[in-house]
This record gives C-alpha cells, sequence and structure tokens, in this order.
C-alpha cells in the first residue's frame, strides 16, 4: 500500500469535526514520529500558527519528535506493576543494551506489566517475554454477589450489534424516542439517582437538564474516556467488552439534552479499544442507530471517536475540551462551565465512560431499580 502523502492525509481529516489530534496521529503512525516538517504541513493545512502547534505537540508525552525516540520500551511503574516486578523488568531490558522508559499507569492493571513500544501495547510473562493480548473479561463475582448494572458484560458475542441487542438494535433509545419526551428522560435519569462516575459525582440529570435549557447550538456530548488515574481501568473493560452500551447511552444523553453530535475522548494507551469502538459505531450508522432521523424520528445524533496523546491533565474537562479544539490542553477558568460553554463554546455535556453506559440500564428497567442498587449510602 502506498505511503500516503501529506495532502491526502490532510485531504482525509481537514474538514472532519476536531480534525488536530487524528491529523497529529496519522502523520506520526506514516513516519514514525512527528517531524518539522511535518507540524509545518499541518500548520498550513489547519491555519494554526505553528508556534501555537508546536507547543501544543510538545505537551503531549506519546508524540515522539525525532526518528527512533518511542521505539525503546515504555514500561510501567505504577504501583500494581511494580508489585509484579516491572522494576525487574526494567533492569533486564537494560541488560539487553535496550534504554527502557517508566511510563506512569496505562489503565492495565488486569494484565501486568504493560510495555508500550512504539504504538502498540504488550504485556510481559513471568519470563519476561512480550505477548500482545486482548482485554480479559472480568472475573466472576465473589459468592453471594449478583450482577447488577453490567450483568452482561461477560458475553463474548456483547461486542456485537446482534450480541448486544438482538433484533431490538438499541432497545433503550427505542424506548425512550417512542415513550418519553426529552424532559421526561432527564425527569428519569434525575430520579434514578445517576451521577457521574468518574469520580465528581455530579447529578447526571442536572447537567442534561443544564445543557437542554442552555442557548446555543449545536450541542454536544463528550465522553470522557480518558481515565488516567493508577489503578482504575473499569472504562476500558466497559468500552471493550461492552462497546454498544456506551454509544447507546450516548445516544440517549443527545435525545435528552437536545445534542446533534458526539465525541469519545479515548486515552492514548487505548489503541485496540479505538478498534473496537469504531467497529461498533459503524454497526450502529449501518443500522440507523446512529446519523439522521434515527429510528424514523426527526433525532438526528453521530458519534466521533478522538484518542488523545497523553497528557493527564486531559481527564479534566476543560482541558479535554481544548485539547479536543486543538488548542493547548491547559484547563480553562470556570464559570463558564461547560453546560452553557463547552466544545466551541456551545452548550456540552462532558460524561464519564460508566455514567453514559448506566443510561440504558435505567431507561429499559426503570429509575427505582437503579436507586434501590447499592448500600444507599
Amino acid at each position: 500500500m502506498p505511503t500516503p502523502t501529506d495532502e491526502q492525509l490532510l485531504g482525509r481529516w481537514r474538514d472532519e469535526p476536531a480534525p488536530l489530534l487524528p491529523l497529529l496521529h496519522a502523520f506520526h503512525t506514516r513516519d514514525g514520529y512527528l517531524s518539522e516538517e511535518a507540524i509545518r504541513a499541518i500548520s498550513a493545512g489547519l491555519r494554526i500558527p505553528i508556534a501555537d502547534l508546536f507547543g501544543t505537540v510538545t505537551f503531549y508525552h506519546h508524540l515522539g519528535r525525532s526518528p527512533g525516540s518511542l521505539d525503546q520500551p515504555r514500561v510501567c511503574n505504577g504501583p500494581v506493576c511494580r508489585l509484579h516486578g516491572a522494576e525487574a523488568l526494567i533492569a533486564g531490558f537494560k541488560g539487553q543494551g535496550m534504554q527502557p522508559v517508566a511510563m506512569p499507569c496505562p489503565g492495565r492493571c488486569d494484565q501486568p506489566v504493560p510495555v508500550l513500544k512504539g504504538e502498540t501495547v504488550f504485556c510481559a510473562t513471568a519470563g519476561g517475554d512480550l505477548v500482545h493480548e486482548e482485554s480479559p473479561l472480568p472475573p466472576d463475582p465473589p459468592n453471594g454477589i449478583r450482577e447488577c448494572v453490567f450483568a452482561g458484560i461477560r458475553d463474548p458475542d456483547r461486542r456485537t450489534l446482534s450480541g448486544y441487542g438482538g433484533d431490538a438494535g438499541y432497545p433503550a433509545l427505542a424506548k425512550a424516542i417512542g415513550d418519553f419526551t426529552p424532559e421526561a428522560l432527564i425527569d428519569l435519569i434525575d430520579a434514578s439517582g445517576l451521577a457521574g462516575r468518574g469520580g465528581a459525582g455530579f447529578p447526571t440529570g442536572r447537567k442534561w437538564r443544564a445543557v437542554r435549557d442552555a442557548e446555543g447550538s449545536p450541542k454536544t456530548i463528550v465522553c470522557n474516556a480518558d481515565e488516567g488515574e493508577p489503578g482504575c481501568f473499569k472504562d476500558r473493560v466497559l468500552m471493550d467488552h461492552d462497546p454498544h452500551g456506551l454509544l447507546e447511552g450516548m445516544a440517549l444523553a443527545g435525545y435528552a439534552t437536545g445534542a446533534t453530535r458526539g465525541f469519545i475522548y479515548l486515552r492514548y494507551e487505548y489503541p485496540e479499544t479505538a478498534h473496537i469502538l469504531e467497529a461498533a459505531r459503524d454497526e450502529a450508522r449501518a443500522a440507523g442507530l446512529l446519523g439522521d432521523r434515527i429510528l424514523g424520528s426527526p433525532f438526528s445524533f453521530d458519534i466521533e471517536i478522538r484518542r488523545g496523546a497523553g497528557a493527564y491533565i486531559c481527564g479534566e474537562e476543560s482541558s479535554l475540551l481544548n485539547s479536543l479544539e486543538g488548542k493547548h490542553p491547559f484547563p480553562r477558568n470556570r464559570p463558564p462551565f461547560p453546560v452553557t460553554h463547552g466544545y466551541e463554546n456551545l452548550p456540552t455535556a462532558v460524561n464519564n465512560v460508566e455514567t453514559l453506559s448506566s443510561a440504558p440500564p435505567i431507561v429499559l428497567q426503570g429509575a427505582d431499580w437503579y436507586s434501590s442498587l447499592g448500600r444507599g449510602d
């Protein structure tokens, strides 16, 4: 396959929503690093001042700036991997004449010790060999504990649309469009007590209502899939094994808020997850569950997937939005908040993966069912 030219890469992405990140990845994948010539081409193609673009590029630690700069193994030195021999693995690489680099937890605590080489994630075996494995299914719950919200996640066919919803496709979305006004759907989510599952715990219904009531359009749903806390990988498991649950949840959020577009901002260290989400998204589009006039209704909503490039701060919602827009990913001063001034300064709901994935079962089983789960405190 011929190597794409600068103009071909620019032509592929220039007119797409949020084009900078995919362009940076495209040039980086082609060349193995981001050369000064590539940065100049992107600067001219997107009409971004080169000083601004250079500052943005150098902010991300997974974008190499010289040939071979990312060829050396990057080894997780997070707390879980330290317990599984990360330091010995680093010493072993050094003994082989390599120059390994310690990296923060890449969200692979169920597969210790992860090693990133180029753009591929490997797992080190006890003998020090590197193997490439798919994300494992979660273990069965301990005796006496029953599955609740994500009971079907161990179904190996759940990645596919037929395995997820059968002939119904997205049953929660169909029910919402058929039985609920957007305001009634927000009331349902509010009554369930669903709150932000990324750590902040902000009431989801209140956030969606604020976006719906805000002036300005188009409105946007952004899924924050940039989980970066050491030891945290729950969102990756949900996306890897239940991608349609996330996509349906985003569509429900779009219907509730009046949003017509959505983005999944995915952390760099999850390349396989990006492929899984893209395949699920394409299935949903082909089935008429994303795109124009979904299920024959006036509701239109579509989703784009964007990979970050390695910056812990992008887990903060306003930094994430700046990164998505192609700006330097510094946090914004607040107020105003994203619900009124988010992506492109327009009303935006930024929700965590688990938060959005919880919406479909709430629609199907009711607010009382969800609020009855757990200890209630």
